[in-house]
C-alpha cells in the first residue's frame, strides 16, 4: 500500500477512532455480542456510563466518558494488542481485509449516509478535516 495523504490521515486517525468503534469491529469470532441495552429513557442511557454522580458533566469538548459498549470494544482491542501488537495493528490498519478497521469505519459511514466508502476520509478531528477542505488537495495543484 502506497503512503498517500489519505492513507496517512486514515492510519494516523485510527488511534483516536478506536474508542468510538462498535464492539462488533474488534470482537473475536468465537464470542457472542452483548445484548443491546434498552435505552428507553435518560436514566437507562446514563447507566451505560460510569460517570461520578457527584458532578454534572457538561465538558463535551474536553474528555468524554465512554458508554459500556465502547469500553468493551476498547478492552477487546487492548487485549488483541497485548497478545500480538504487530499483528493487531498491522491487520487493523494496513491489510485490505475485513479486519481493516479504517475500511470498516468508512463502509459503515458510507452505508449510513448513502455514499461511497472511497469518498470518506477519516481525520484526527474536525479541525483537521476542515483544514483539508479549506486548503484543498495541494498534491494536485499546478
Amino acid at each position: 500500500m502506497s503512503l498517500t495523504r489519505r492513507n496517512f490521515l486514515v492510519s494516523g486517525s485510527l488511534s483516536l477512532a478506536a474508542g468510538a468503534l462498535s464492539p462488533l469491529l474488534v470482537q473475536p469470532a468465537n464470542s457472542k455480542p452483548s445484548a443491546s441495552p434498552d435505552l428507553k429513557d435518560w436514566e437507562s442511557v446514563r447507566r451505560e456510563f460510569e460517570l461520578s454522580t457527584d458532578y454534572i458533566h457538561l465538558a463535551l469538548f474536553f474528555l468524554a466518558s465512554h458508554p459500556r459498549p465502547v469500553r468493551q470494544a476498547i478492552e477487546q482491542y487492548r487485549e488483541k494488542i497485548d497478545a500480538n501488537p504487530f499483528v493487531a495493528v498491522d491487520s487493523a490498519i494496513f491489510e485490505p481485509t475485513n479486519e481493516n478497521i479504517p475500511l470498516q469505519v468508512c463502509r459503515a459511514i458510507a452505508n449510513y449516509i448513502g455514499g461511497d466508502p472511497q469518498d470518506i476520509a477519516l481525520t484526527q478531528n474536525t479541525t483537521t478535516g476542515l483544514a483539508l477542505l479549506y486548503h484543498g488537495d495541494r498534491d494536485h495543484d499546478p
